[in-house]
């Protein structure tokens, strides 16, 4: 299952395979989970609490 809006659905209800499939989705560099992903995300943010969306930054420098 990759539609955001029923993946959605069933993350905010506490569903766990949708959380594992959500995981899947954010992570994947495939071009349709990419997109799929954006969308999840998009449509769990009114759920968060007032959480914001930020892009990631590049890696921290390793070692002194």
């Amino acid at each position: 299952m990759t539609d955001p809006d029923e993946l959605a659905t069933r993350l905010v209800e506490g569903d766990r395979q949708a959380l594992a499939r959500s995981i899947t989705l954010v992570e994947s560099t495939r071009p349709d989970h990419r997109t799929a992903g954006a969308a999840l995300l998009d449509a769990v943010l009114a759920h968060t609490g007032g959480a914001t969306r930020r892009a990631p930054r590049a890696p921290c420098p390793a070692g002194p």
